[in-house]
Parts: C-alpha cells; structure tokens; sequence
C-alpha cells in the first residue's frame, strides 16, 4: 500500500498515485501506457498528433509524458528517456491488512491519503501538479485479494501431481473396454432342455357375489348395524341373548 509521487525533471510537475503492489511494478506500466499513446497517435493521427493519440487507456500521467517523448522510435527509447527526466518518491506507505477494512468504500484509507495529497497540491500551486478533476472524484478501485497468502507449489511435485501413474504389478487388472473384433460363434443349443411350459389362459373377470350381512341386534342394547365381520364379543353377546331366549320357552 504506497502513496507516490512521480516528478518531471524537465517541467517540475508531479504526479500523485497509489497502488497496492510494489513501485516499481506501477511504473513500468506508467512507461507502457506512453509508449502506447505514441504507438497509437502515430498509426491513428499521423506524425502531428496530440493528446492522448486515441489510445482509451490514457491518464495524465501518459499524455504528459507522451509529448515530451515524442522523437522515440521503440518502447526501449522511451523507458531510457523515461528514466532521465522522471523521479520516483514514496510519500506514504501503510499496511495493507488494515487498510484491507476499508477498501471499496468511501472512506478507504489509501485513496483518501492519495486525494488529500492532490488536493494540498492544488491548493498550493496547481500549475505544478500532472493530475486532473478525475484521480479526485473517481470511484475507489482498490482490491481486497492482495493480503491473501499464495501456495507455490515446487516444479518437482507439480510433475509428480500431473504424471500419470504407471499400474503395478499387485493391482487387479482391467478389463479392457474394446470390443473384440473377432465374430463370436453361436453356443450350440441343448436338446435336453425343457421346453418352457405354456401360459395359463386368462380367466375373465366376474363380480364375485356378495357376502351375507351378520345382525347381531340385542334388545336392550345400542343398536348395531348388520355387518360382515362382527367382532367376536358381538357375537358372544348375541350366542347368550339367543340361548337365554331358549331356555325361557
């Protein structure tokens, strides 16, 4: 997490800007955007361009510098001239586990740090500064992935992992998946066998007839309704009121 300022020997501009890698990355990617604004002002425009030469990756920073490196024919040119008339600073360096709180919000803490610089600059002499209206009022772009540990895995155990394992002598082997192509011959049929029996005929359906109805009524007692299975103790109670009913004649 670096605040930076980069300074023009030859105008004495600075530019303000931030990352949340390592400086000298950053500025490597500055040299290449000015050599891209050459490369594409002079395929677009001709000789006689200006500005940003229609290249859409352009800020500032690029389009300042472009014109200073106007003569130079490759990218080599441009980071050698690049390195005489630039001077790189840190202004402000903090830790990027805590400053990972903050990101892509409006309080976050390295692009605050980075707009209070530019805004201080503005204030004290605006002539001297290579940012514009867009590094303060643009949208925070900072990344949360930078403070995430990264598993370098060894070449030796990378090859190991992707080899293919060679079977050994113990393990089972498997049944190979092509098809022979020689014709099977037919198996030879059996005379002995039985003869599978024939199927039964169906036999239609007919409604089957109704079973008889049990009344198992005793006066004196709730009614029941006639039922096909009475219980058995309908039954007792039915058996004895029919036996008393003999004894009394």
């Amino acid at each position: 997490m670096v605040v930076y300022e980069l300074k023009c020997k030859t105008s004495g501009k600075s530019y303000i800007g931030k990352t949340q890698r390592h400086l000298k990355t950053r500025t490597k990617e500055h040299i290449n955007d000015v050599w891209k604004i050459i490369e594409s002002g002079r395929k677009n425009f001709g000789p006689n361009w200006y500005g940003s030469g229609g290249y859409k990756g352009a800020d500032a920073f690029s389009k300042h510098f472009a014109n200073l490196c106007k003569d130079c024919n490759n990218s080599n040119q441009v980071r050698q001239m690049m390195k005489e008339i630039m001077t790189p600073t840190i202004l402000w360096q903090g830790d990027g586990i805590r400053c990972m709180k903050s990101s892509r919000t409006l309080q976050c803490k390295i692009c605050m740090v980075e707009r209070k610089e530019i805004l201080s600059r503005f204030r004290s002499d605006k002539s001297k500064i290579i940012n514009d209206n867009s590094d303060i009022y643009s949208s925070c772009k900072c990344g949360s992935k930078f403070h995430k540990f990264v598993r370098t895995i060894p070449t030796t155990l990378k090859t190991r992992l992707t080899q293919k394992k060679s079977p050994s002598k113990n393990s089972p082997k498997k049944k190979s998946s092509r098809r022979s192509t020689t014709p099977k011959t037919p198996k030879p049929r059996n005379l002995n066998q039985r003869a599978t029996p024939s199927p039964e005929p169906e036999i239609p359906w007919s409604p089957a007839t109704p079973a008889p109805l049990i009344d198992t009524n005793i006066p004196g007692l709730p009614y029941r309704s006639p039922t096909i299975n009475p219980t058995n103790l309908q039954l007792a109670q039915y058996e004895q009121y029919c036996a008393e009913c003999t004894m009394d004649v």
